[in-house]
């Protein structure tokens, strides 16, 4: 489960996240609720777009393939924006129906 807006939807993520999973945090939240997560020993990790050219990584190429992989996956219609309406609060069926469309 990868997360933007993390404290909004920290409640969420906590029931969905079985224990031993792990989740993915896209934004800088804080206060972070890590005693909620340590309880069902989730993972956390932290990650940044902005990571390998900030530190010179010698794999900042990876950056372009996974980007020219995205737009091919676009182009294919194998992935699609999350924008194109709201289906409600976080919930199984609502996961579920956002891939079924």
């Amino acid at each position: 489960m990868a997360l933007a807006q993390t404290p909004r939807h920290q409640s969420q993520f906590v029931d969905l996240v079985q224990p031993f999973g792990s989740i993915g945090v896209l934004d800088d939240p804080d206060p972070f609720p890590l005693a909620t997560l340590k309880t069902k020993c989730i993972a956390v990790h932290m990650h940044s777009v902005m990571g390998r050219p900030v530190f010179q990584r010698p794999d900042m190429a990876e950056q372009g393939a996974i980007l020219r992989k995205l737009a091919q996956l676009v182009d294919a219609g194998e992935v699609r924006s999350t924008l194109t309406r709201r289906l409600g609060r976080a919930s199984a069926t609502a996961l579920i129906q956002a891939h079924r469309d």
